[in-house]
């Protein structure tokens, strides 16, 4: 007994040696404050941020992984500028932890060129996916065409987006590639170069077109061309998240944990995979219902009274106000009438696990 617990205390203290070297300044991972945040967004392409708590067991337990992974990283990618692997102390950033919407430790952000993406990293935790993840972020997400052949047969998924572009060497083309890289999970990229595209663009100018979901029974009026400044980060980045983004998506052991993270209800359809035509039918039917709730968007003045109202409190307190009136009449149903047996939810269990995170007993209301 005397033996094993001198091998135990030996195991401890090689522990306590190992964490001590990374506290000493040999660590991979940056240490990121409120202070020095902005600094090291704007100066990468690609940010891991790792958002943790001393106590946490899970924060405790990726803590050595992140940092040999970031260590793999700097030898992989050596160049200034194109990614860092950082981490925040949430028990001393509560500006950060805020700043995020921090619900669970640890919880990995991705920021791409600025700008903080809509997932977070959800995949395993070994130094080989972080690595794997890296390369896939950094790899280029536009694939080029050689023929316009290539454009016929090309997998549309939920839309693409095609750049059609005198030549690699242009600022419009490097916008294009960083929008891309920030939607990559979102949409699909095609670019082809000089003379190959010259009849699918005005002379001497660039052009970049959407091409809806085949599946939809009238994607071919989600044909789109765009028509803003090609130089704009900003526009280009909101035109293609409008456009791309489906109104409908699957859910799928890879997305159900972040779509159960927000706590909205889901409107579901179950299908048999030998008949897909109920999934164009739902599709249509979603799009034509839901069409009526974003037609005035582009009203004058109609975004801003949104936005005042709500600040004002006032959108707060008409919904309540519409869902007491609702209650009020649906009271006098008789109590007596049989009704149907609601079921317990199962994909309550999809949301983030209590083992696999250190859950913050708050919600987004609360930041």
């Amino acid at each position: 007994m005397k033996v094993v617990g001198s091998l135990d205390v030996l195991y401890s203290l090689a522990i306590l040696v190992s964490l001590l070297s990374l506290v000493a300044g040999n660590s991979s991972v940056v240490a990121v404050t409120h202070e020095n945040l902005q600094g090291i967004i704007d100066s990468n392409e690609l940010v891991l941020l790792s958002f943790y708590t001393d106590w946490c067991r899970f924060s405790q337990i990726l803590q050595p992984i992140f940092e040999e992974a970031a260590a793999k990283v700097v030898q992989k990618f050596p160049e200034n500028g194109r990614v860092i692997l950082g981490k925040v102390n949430c028990d001393t950033e509560d500006i950060l932890t805020d700043q995020f919407d921090i619900l669970k430790y640890p919880t990995i952000k991705i920021i791409r060129n600025g700008l903080v993406g809509n997932q977070e990293y959800r995949g395993q935790r070994s130094v080989e996916a972080f690595l794997q993840f890296v390369e896939k972020e950094l790899s280029d997400p536009i694939k080029e065409f050689h023929s316009i052949d290539e454009l016929k047969n090309v997998d549309v998924g939920y839309g693409i987006v095609i750049g059609y572009f005198t030549s690699k060497d242009h600022a419009e083309y490097d916008n294009y590639r960083r929008v891309a890289s920030l939607l990559r999970n979102d949409c699909s990229f095609l670019v082809g170069f000089g003379d190959l595209t010259k009849d699918l663009r005005p002379p001497g100018k660039n052009a970049l077109i959407f091409r809806g979901d085949p599946s939809i029974p009238n994607h071919k009026n989600q044909y789109s061309e765009y028509l803003g400044n090609m130089t704009s980060f900003k526009e280009l980045t909101f035109w293609i998240d409008k456009t791309c983004v489906p109104l409908v998506r699957e859910i799928t052991f890879d997305n159900a944990e972040e779509l159960s993270e927000e706590g909205l209800p889901f409107v579901l359809l179950f299908y048999d995979k030998d008949d897909l035509s109920p999934i164009q039918e739902f599709k249509n039917a979603i799009q034509s219902q839901m069409e009526n709730e974003t037609r005035d968007i582009y009203d004058p003045g109609s975004l801003k009274k949104f936005i005042d109202d709500l600040f004002s409190g006032a959108l707060h307190y008409n919904y309540h106000v519409d869902l007491q009136a609702k209650e009020d009449s649906e009271s006098i149903i008789d109590p007596a009438e049989d009704l149907p047996v609601v079921h317990e939810s199962k994909f309550k269990d999809l949301k983030p696990s209590k083992h696999r995170y250190t859950l913050v007993n708050r919600t987004r209301d609360e930041l």
